[in-house]
């Protein structure tokens, strides 16, 4: 039965993918009859679809790799969703189609995810691509994370999610948000109890490259989301916010709404 899941999802992306797709394949050498890569190209125009067909026909034909093609564009979460879709895992883990997995870590993870079994989400430690620093302070031990912790305090820097399965199908990633699946997280947690964050670095995350949704430009452009996406915060989970954090969301819904409306008018 196949434990862990790798969803790539990729858009426009038809060089940079394939570097993401070769360190999930080093990553599932490690424990081939336990992973599963599946690849969603969310309808790239730029013959993605056709030349990952074409380089990884071997690996196709074998099963090694599962290749979907969205007909429509559905943005990043809604790709993320037609990839769980399509998962028999019991595991999921997402990855940009820009970001590399650590292979050499790969029998350790799996380790820990039967280790953390009981816990609905495992968020694990990212490094910077280009330098190799950690992203986000330093812990020594892993430690549990409550939905207040979450909430009020985030996770450590940017840190890769690996979520059950069967708790994820009952939620989904909200397609409309194009992103912001800490929303997500933070509902699974709130039903199924506290996240477990490990020391374990898995994921070389790429900072440099001006098309990540979370450069500048990335954020700018989708600026309505955001705003959508603190608002459903401080809705659905105000009486676990601290008061400051009240306060912040609220401040970043207005700017981000500020923006929002002003972009609209002028374009």
């Amino acid at each position: 039965m196949t434990f862990l899941s790798i969803i790539i999802t990729t858009y426009n992306r038809k060089e940079l993918v394939i570097h993401t797709i070769n360190s999930a394949l080093d990553f599932a050498e490690h424990n081939s009859e336990r992973v599963e890569i599946i690849v969603v190209d969310d309808a790239s125009t730029d013959f993605t679809y056709e030349k990952l067909n074409e380089i990884y026909q071997k690996e196709l034909t074998a099963g090694d790799i599962r290749l979907f093609r969205s007909e429509k564009n559905l943005g990043v979460t809604g790709a993320k969703n037609l990839g769980a879709i399509q998962a028999g895992g019991e595991w999921l883990l997402f990855i940009d189609s820009d970001d590399l997995l650590v292979s050499e870590v790969a029998k350790e993870m799996l380790k820990l995810l039967q280790k953390y079994n009981k816990y609905p989400i495992i968020f694990f430690r990212c490094v910077e691509l280009e330098n190799g620093d950690l992203i986000g302070k330093y812990y020594q031990k892993p430690y549990e994370l409550s939905l207040k912790d979450f909430l009020n305090f985030g996770t450590p820097g940017e840190c890769m999610p690996v979520v059950k399965l069967s708790n994820f199908k009952l939620f989904f990633y909200y397609q409309d948000l194009k992103g912001c699946e800490g929303l997500t997280c933070a509902e699974i947690i709130k039903q199924f109890g506290p996240a477990m964050v490990e020391t374990l670095v898995a994921r070389r995350y790429r900072t440099e490259n001006d098309d990540r949704l979370s450069s500048v430009k990335g954020v700018l452009s989708r600026a309505c989301f955001i705003a959508k996406y603190h608002s459903l915060i401080l809705v659905k989970f105000y009486k676990e916010l601290f008061v400051t954090t009240i306060l912040k969301t609220m401040a970043k819904a207005f700017c981000y709404w500020l923006y929002c409306f002003i972009h609209k008018v002028k374009h």
